[in-house]
């Protein structure tokens, strides 16, 4: 299929971020944020079931504009950003290669995004093609077994999690909190 020709009348909807949960996490190389599917991760396929998604793709996209922690450090390039990602969203459906957007990272100067597939076999060709989209950007595209892979690097520990709900519990107490009249 060329790069121009229509989207197939099957092809997904949009990545979703609906249902997502987003977390800090504290890493050797620095602070991540850490956005995933919360629903995905409820529902991870196991034993001996069909799974519906059985491949799947680490894109990791180098930020070029970040801050001294490695994340992006100014709207613009969350905006380039966010288009990378549409330029993957659409690259999977305009091939009518049904994918799941699982999670974002963001840590030392990268963004990652874990893509579940239902077909295996895709990753040099979805590489070769956002490469030429992409170009002022360094991308490494690798393949792995996405379940798993969300369940042991991305999902938080109870302890991460304990962490997010308190530091969000505190922001929310000092933003309903009224200053005082000195």
């Amino acid at each position: 299929m060329s790069d121009d020709a229509p989207r197939p009348s099957g092809a997904l909807p949009p990545f979703s971020h609906d249902d997502w949960a987003m977390y800090l996490r504290q890493t050797e190389h620095g602070p991540a944020v850490v956005a995933f599917d919360a629903l995905a991760a409820e529902v991870e396929p196991g034993g001996d079931e069909e799974r519906p998604w059985p491949a799947g793709l680490r894109i990791e996209v180098e930020i070029l504009d970040m801050d001294e922690h490695g994340l992006p450090a100014h709207e613009l390039e969350l905006q380039e950003l966010a288009e990378v990602e549409e330029l993957l969203e659409g690259l999977l459906a305009h091939h009518a290669i049904p994918a799941k957007l699982l999670a974002i990272v963001t840590v030392n100067g990268w963004r990652e995004f874990l893509v579940a597939l239902e077909k295996e076999g895709v990753a040099d060709y979805v590489l070769r093609k956002l490469d030429r989209k992409t170009k002022e950007r360094a991308l490494q595209v690798t393949t792995c077994e996405p379940f798993p892979f969300l369940r042991d690097h991305v999902l938080p520990t109870d302890e991460e999690w304990q962490a997010e709900l308190e530091r969000r519990s505190s922001l929310e107490e000092s933003i309903d909190t009224p200053p005082t009249a000195e």
